[in-house]
């Protein structure tokens, strides 16, 4: 944003959209990077760490609330050194001070707003928090006229907290075994665990918010078994139906706020929409997917691309990151809908006849016209109604099955209700292109192109490819993210892994062409280069980044998206699959061997790898 008020800091010369939204604020912020460290040292200050990203509603909330408070910017300039860092440029600082976060609270979220010594050591950290005490819960300037204090007068405590914390943090190397765990007895506990977990009516693992959690899915997918796939589908078809699908111009919401899949948090994302196109075109060639007609899985894999390669396609044949959750006409405003909207737009049988179908107005089989609320949702006290401030109407969703006519009545009302709606703002499309998200969207659109036939998939495919090759490797290494026509951050090992999966799937949709095959061998390559422990395992930030962190990290997690071992594993099984260079063999076995003991532990969050591990069996 720009304020007259206001001269810029230093974030003005910056690329990401996140940080040029911070430009004008009051705070000095800093980018990441040596210099900030530097500074905070010479001036015997700690650093107030700020991390998001530019569709993050809770970031927006809080630099309106804090960030241009000018008392609250005088207090943080005064006594500390700022670093503002987008998530989508340094997704490895982003983790690891998110991990300290975790393991100090319990969960974490964006904004992450972390605490550190000059070293970069962190003390402190927690996520959004309200400028001023709320609710029993200190607020932001509380916090930081407190750890002003513990810096002035009790600054022991505060390095026995970094000491402790980091020390919490660091990649502990695991202890050589004869026997590394057996993947297929860790894959039948985890298999055990996800059907016991699941909400049996609602689809999904546990309550609200209820996230799609697509390396689990894929795991059970994977698995292969008449229970497992009915899980997965279940939770697959229960998100087509549901509000966390955008059922008037494609794709899929972040996560919702309620078990039932019905309110979403308003944020679509490049790598969610790819992971969920790839694992409808999963589930829709399973032998069982014929018991579950309704889902059109492959239907939905369809409309997902169209979101992608429609609403987030950059005129570079790059795939943009985002959509703003925030929306110009209020929470939700842009996709919402009132009955008389949809009869204005179709007619007056018409529009009963679709928002009956959609849940439009609907109440007991009646259509209202009092309006719907919309669930006001904080990060830490869960959802609450506030009907002074929401925004009129219902947001589409199917309760019931559809019939095939049915079907092709949604399908014929789509365009006209999709036309009406662009007539509204819409929310903000984030111009910034990840390296992560591209390799995903490259793997889904070339993994359709060979299942249907379709050459506009292709081409969009390796469209991006050209871009990503193009114009995100500076001086042989391969950038995280683009925007402003410059590629900043080298990408971390789940970055190289999401890009060579992308063109593995692009050789396996055009095998006749090689190019793609030697370009993922060579940058497999690069990536072993980088990013490979003594042990075999992997570390998240390339070795020549090595102490740009208080501590190295394992990449056996995943997140909302595989995790890099799991994704590296797939893409070493593939390439020796494909040449019959047994080193690929052996980078794999060694991978397993150092990662299986680290995933033992944490089994939910591994569950990429131990798909992965039980496939090359």
């Amino acid at each position: 944003m720009t304020d007259s008020l206001h001269t810029p800091n230093r974030l003005i010369h910056d690329k990401s959209p996140y940080l040029l939204e911070h430009a004008y604020n009051p705070v000095d912020w800093r980018p990441w990077g040596n210099e900030a460290f530097a500074e905070a040292r010479a001036e015997d200050k700690p650093v107030f760490l700020s991390i998001g990203y530019a569709s993050c509603h809770w970031c927006h909330v809080m630099a309106e609330e804090s960030f241009e408070d000018p008392l609250i910017a005088e207090l943080i300039n005064a006594h500390f050194v700022p670093i503002k860092v987008d998530r989508e440029q340094w997704p490895d600082v982003d983790s690891f001070y998110m991990q300290a976060c975790v393991g100090l609270q319990g969960h974490g979220g964006w904004p992450l707003n972390a605490f550190l010594m000059p070293d970069r050591r962190p003390f402190y950290a927690v996520s959004y928090l309200p400028a001023g005490n709320r609710h029993g819960q200190m607020g932001l300037c509380g916090l930081l006229s407190r750890i002003t204090n513990l810096w002035e007068f009790d600054r022991v405590k505060l390095e026995e907290w970094a000491d402790h914390l980091t020390e919490s943090l660091a990649l502990k190397p695991q202890s050589a075994q004869a026997t590394p765990p057996d993947a297929h007895a860790l894959a039948h506990q985890l298999e055990d665990g996800l059907l016991r977990a699941q909400d049996e009516r609602h689809g999904g693992i546990g309550g609200a918010p209820k996230f799609p959690n697509v390396p689990a899915l894929r795991f059970l997918l994977q698995r292969g078994k008449r229970d497992t796939y009915r899980m997965a589908a279940r939770t697959l078809e229960a998100m087509a139906r549901g509000g966390i699908r955008d059922h008037i111009g494609h794709g899929f919401f972040r996560y919702a706020v309620d078990r039932a899949w019905r309110t979403p948090h308003y944020e679509k994302m490049l790598q969610d929409n790819a992971l969920l196109a790839l694992t409808y075109l999963e589930a829709a060639r399973h032998p069982d997917a014929i018991h579950y007609a309704d889902a059109d899985f492959m239907g939905v894999a369809g409309d997902t691309l169209a979101y992608i390669t429609g609403k987030l396609a950059g005129e570079h044949r790059g795939f943009y990151s985002s959509q703003d959750a925030d929306d110009p006409g209020g929470e939700g405003a842009y996709y919402r809908w009132m009955p008389e909207e949809i009869q204005n737009v179709l007619g007056a049988d018409d529009g009963v006849r679709l928002c009956t179908l959609l849940g439009i107005g609907v109440d007991g089989g009646t259509l209202e016209t009092k309006p719907n609320r919309t669930a006001r949702c904080d990060p830490k006290m869960g959802c609450i109604h506030d009907d002074h401030e929401d925004v009129e109407g219902w947001l589409p969703f199917r309760a019931t099955p559809l019939t095939e006519p049915d079907r092709a009545f949604l399908d014929a009302c789509r365009p006209l209700l999709a036309r009406a709606r662009d007539q509204r703002p819409a929310p903000r499309v984030i111009f910034l292109c990840p390296i992560l998200g591209n390799g995903l969207a490259i793997s889904a659109l070339a993994t359709a192109a060979r299942e249907l036939g379709e050459p506009a998939y292709l081409q969009a495919a390796e469209g991006a490819a050209r871009f990503v090759s193009e114009q995100m490797v500076r001086d042989g290494r391969l950038m995280g993210s683009w925007s402003g026509g410059q590629a900043v951050a080298p990408a971390t090992v789940d970055g190289y892994a999401a890009w060579i999966g992308g063109l593995l799937c692009l050789h396996a949709a055009s095998p006749k062409q090689n190019e793609w095959l030697h370009m993922a061998e060579r940058w497999q390559a690069a990536q072993r280069t980088l990013f490979t422990r003594p042990d075999g395992g992997l570390a998240l930030s390339g070795n020549d980044l090595r102490g740009e962190l208080p501590a190295d990290q394992s990449a056996v997690e995943d997140g909302a998206t595989p995790s890099g071992a799991a994704m590296t594993a797939e893409n070493l099984l593939a390439l020796h699959r494909l040449t019959g260079d047994a080193q690929y063999r052996d980078d794999y076995d060694r991978l397993l061997a150092a990662s299986l003991p680290e995933a033992e532990g944490q089994l939910i969050s591994a569950a990429a790898l131990l798909g992965a591990a039980t496939m090359g069996e």
